[in-house]
């Protein structure tokens, strides 16, 4: 009877340990289980933030793409007249905001850039659509003026302008585009530039600089055309024209011309330097 039961208690000593050591590996292999899910489903996720990351960098890369437009021949040549066309405001410098021109200078620009009629009248209608499609502006005050070229009576009752011709000196510039970039409506141009103000007659003679400011001061010239006697007359030793593509940009001032495109018309914002 006593080695019996030493036979059973073995048999159970036994199976106990069986039972252990099942539970022991059955925990192991749930754990490891475990661990690859968790490996595999890391995997996924870091493939996903990757995958994600990629997509937000290439959405933002296209953004900046539709953003930054293609500039056309026609639209470098448009700005490239605009530009032109603001020569008398160069003695106003930099301009941060248009709504700080004056009504006289308003009117200046206006009739240097647009015809009158043969008996020379300016409508004043005529005058501010043209000033709000190029400078974002119109004339609030009218009265008589006498500027570049005119001197004029303004007519309350017919709003508009009697203007008489005379002679004068005038501002005017050379202008190399090197940049034009826009986002969506609005242009920003570089130009580098050369200024100087002459008479209506004879040659043009005087000294070229980078800005009104230097021009005031008469410092730092950029270039001066001269003549030669041909026992004729006079002729330019190099037109003005010639000394300004043969000066390298870093002789001549850098502008910024910041301008917003509006129903087609590019309208100043800006001008820096």
């Amino acid at each position: 009877m006593e080695k019996e039961n030493t036979k059973n208690e073995e048999k159970t000593f036994v199976k106990t340990e069986e039972t252990k050591t099942g539970k022991t590996i059955g925990t192991i292999v749930l754990v490891l289980f475990l661990i690859a899910v968790a490996f595999i489903i890391g995997l996924e996720v870091g493939a996903y933030l990757t995958v994600k990351e990629n997509q937000d960098a290439l959405t933002n890369e296209t953004s900046q793409k539709n953003e930054q437009q293609e500039i056309t021949i026609n639209e470098i040549d448009i700005l490239e007249e605009t530009i032109g066309q603001l020569n008398s405001l160069l003695k106003l410098g930099k301009i941060e905001d248009t709504s700080k021109i004056s009504d006289k200078d308003l009117f200046d620009f206006a009739t240097l850039n647009m015809p009158s009629t043969d008996d020379g009248i300016y409508k004043l209608d005529d005058i501010n659509t043209f000033l709000t499609n190029t400078l974002g502006q119109t004339i609030k005050n009218p009265e008589n003026y006498d500027v570049t070229f005119v001197v004029c009576d303004y007519k309350a009752d017919k709003k508009e302008f009697e203007c008489f011709g005379h002679g004068g000196e005038f501002y005017q510039s050379f202008n190399r585009i090197t940049s034009i970039k826009n986002k969506g409506d609005i242009y920003t141009v570089e130009v580098k530039k050369a200024i100087n103000k002459r008479g209506d007659v004879g040659y043009d003679t005087k000294p070229y600089y980078k800005n009104i400011e230097d021009m005031n001061a008469n410092k730092n010239p950029i270039f001066q055309a001269e003549l030669y006697d041909t026992g004729c007359g006079h002729e330019y030793k190099n037109q003005p024209e010639e000394l300004f593509y043969m000066t390298a940009n870093d002789k001549l001032g850098t502008y910024t011309y910041t301008f917003k495109k509006v129903n087609n018309n590019y309208v100043l914002v800006s001008v820096t330097y």
